[in-house]
């Protein structure tokens, strides 16, 4: 009413002072901080997680990349191992680029995205040029060129010493006779070919296609392809080169017209050749010259036995690096 005092009260509460918005703004501002810690606590904890899968991801590759050094892709594995070196230890022309894509958050939170960028990156190079030098197979399909090829940069070598001929019979001889310098057996564990015997071999062969062997690795040790798995990878191999369920066309000569090749020559020879693709090796059985394939053994279908008892793997391992009866290309 006209001559009260004004009152401090509205409805049972006080009407706002400027003491007590400052108050109110500062106890805000204490609560956004509280928030703002409780998420750099988070923050951390995940930090200190994709770190430690920083250091496993880089002890596992380093692992790889030695056992790689052992491997024929030596080349390959020279340049990734300088690459690794330098990625261990990230200078300012790795970090800097992601620093200043977020330049509007705060350091912790740069860092966490760099270590993920660090980790995608060390897996996409892993996948691009190392892969696991053995890929699981596709999906079953008759021929064998349509199986999963094992992940190997094979390179090509030098001029082989019977490639530029045509394929002839003393070629062929030749060539079968260079395999038959060794002592037999199976082939090595830990090389290229017991890892390409084992998962093209070992397995059913079925009219619907091959079906790899799914179960647990034999070893020695249990769970990794040993010995006992290598064993069985060749049986298969000799049980196909006796009687090839599945055959490529080949023959005639290198560069030829598809429809120009023949499944059979009928000189007698079952080959086991390797065919680089997108994906790597794919191991193929030819009852005909294999031109312009990297032939690895050649034996008479009637006499497999007799190179398998006298197979010189090394040979056998460093024709890999060759094509027979065409030119030589480098797979990079």
């Amino acid at each position: 009413m006209p001559g009260d005092e004004p009152s401090s009260h509205w409805n049972g509460k006080p009407f706002p002072t400027a003491a007590s918005t400052e108050q109110d703004g500062s106890r805000e501002e204490i609560e956004r901080l509280q928030a703002e810690l409780g998420n750099l606590r988070e923050m951390m904890a995940e930090l200190r997680k994709d770190q430690q899968q920083v250091k496993e991801n880089q002890e596992t590759l380093g692992t790889t990349l030695s056992g790689l050094k052992d491997k024929e892709d030596a080349g390959h594995a020279d340049e990734v191992l300088e690459w690794w070196e330098k990625s261990k230890s990230p200078g300012p022309s790795i970090a800097s680029p992601l620093t200043r894509l977020a330049p509007g958050i705060g350091k912790g939170r740069r860092r966490f995205v760099f270590l993920w960028s660090l980790v995608l990156a060390l897996a996409a190079f892993t996948a691009t040029r190392l892969a696991a030098f053995v890929a699981a197979p596709a999906a079953p399909s008759p021929p064998l060129r349509r199986h999963s090829a094992v992940a190997l940069a094979a390179r090509g070598g030098g001029e082989f010493d019977i490639s530029s001929l045509v394929g002839s019979d003393a070629d062929i001889q030749t060539f079968y006779q260079s395999l038959l310098t060794g002592n037999g057996g199976d082939p090595p564990k830990g090389t290229v070919l017991s890892e390409l015997v084992v998962k093209f071999f070992h397995g059913e062969f079925t009219p619907q296609g091959f079906k790899r062997y799914s179960g647990l690795w034999k070893g020695p040790p249990p769970g990794n392809i040993g010995k006992k798995d290598i064993a069985v990878g060749v049986q298969g191999l000799i049980a196909q080169m006796k009687n090839p369920m599945f055959v490529t066309k080949g023959g005639v000569g290198y560069g030829v017209d598809e429809t120009q090749k023949v499944e059979d020559d009928g000189k007698g020879w079952v080959w086991l050749a390797a065919e680089m693709s997108p994906g790597g090796l794919a191991l193929e059985l030819f009852k005909s010259v294999p031109y312009g394939k990297r032939a690895l053994l050649v034996a008479q279908q009637s006499n497999v036995d007799e190179l398998f008892s006298k197979v010189n793997w090394d040979v056998a391992l460093g024709n890999i690096e060759k094509t027979f009866g065409g030119p030589q290309i480098k797979q990079r």
